[in-house]
């Protein structure tokens, strides 16, 4: 079994500012996983944090893209060895216009009709399975904002990972991230109406689905364990409020002819609140394949 944890963990800061970094790490021990994948990991605000948690969590395999000035991105941190293959920024994303003299995330100050195209990076790195043979890991962060840009970056990801299994031998594929996407099927009528609301009150735009259909119309699987009840305990934020409103954190899983992924586990460790979003723990199988003769 192959334990998987993507976990969007906001720099490793409380909603009041404070330092988390230790309080996630604790939490996420006793868990025990093979396999870590983070976003929005900052290392500006936690520059101890590899060493923290892949000390604390047997991870001693650890890749980290800061596509923001090489400070912010994503990482996967692995107990098996891995060797990086791409991590690139993603296209696509949204443009805003900040007034002038705001001070922006990546720490530069708006100009006067200073546009920002808020970057999104992709990291994918091989891991060595023992006994099994390689995987190919992704883990990114998707615009969150507009569909039509989500729909490039998945695109483009899904590309990605066609272009290197014709170049690393057809290896099963684990995709981790926060995807900021939400499918139709996940909500009641009574859930989905009050995300229309929210987004209303808040002067958002309306909440809108398909654009996962990407990767799962390409043999991408989703591993989420279907509740057909619509449980909220299944979505993963935010934290903040009394009932997690959102399912937007997820594992997606692709077969090779060699290596089959199932899932056996899928679900938010929801008492684990340190962060705006909860972790998704995703238990995998993993089946090594019979070739068939030539």
């Amino acid at each position: 079994m192959l334990r998987v944890i993507q976990y969007n963990i906001h720099r490793f800061l409380g909603s009041d500012g404070a330092a988390t970094l230790q309080n996630i790490t604790s939490a996420l021990k006793p868990l025990s996983p093979d396999i870590l994948t983070l976003n929005e990991m900052d290392i500006t605000t936690s520059p101890t944090a590899f060493e923290t948690l892949s000390k604390s969590l047997g991870l001693p395999h650890v890749e980290f893209y800061g596509h923001v000035k090489e400070r912010y991105g994503n990482a996967i941190l692995s107990r098996y060895p891995l060797k990086r293959i791409e991590s690139t920024p993603l296209p696509g994303g949204t443009e805003l216009v900040f007034p002038e003299g705001t001070k922006k995330l990546n720490g530069d100050v708006s100009k006067a009709n200073e546009k920002h195209r808020i970057v999104r990076g992709f990291l994918v790195v091989e891991l060595e399975y023992p006994g099994v043979g390689n995987i190919l890991v992704g883990c990114t962060h998707l615009d969150h904002i507009s569909i039509q840009e989500r729909k490039i970056q998945l695109e483009y990801i899904q590309k990605s990972f066609e272009k290197n299994n014709n170049i690393n031998n057809n290896n099963p594929i684990i995709l981790c991230g926060d995807m900021n996407a939400l499918q139709r099927e996940d909500y009641s009528k009574k859930q989905w109406t009050c995300l229309e609301q929210r987004a209303s009150n808040n002067a958002w735009n309306l909440p809108q689905f398909g654009d996962l259909d990407i990767l799962t119309s390409n043999g991408f699987v989703d591993t989420n364990i279907k509740n057909e009840s619509a449980d909220a305990t299944y979505f993963t934020a935010p934290t903040t409020e009394k009932d997690p409103l959102y399912r937007i954190d997820y594992v997606f899983t692709k077969d090779s002819d060699r290596i089959a992924l199932s899932c056996i586990k899928s679900k938010p460790a929801t008492a684990i609140t340190f962060s705006d979003h909860f972790p998704l723990v995703v238990d995998l199988q993993l089946e090594k394949l019979k070739q068939s003769a030539l």
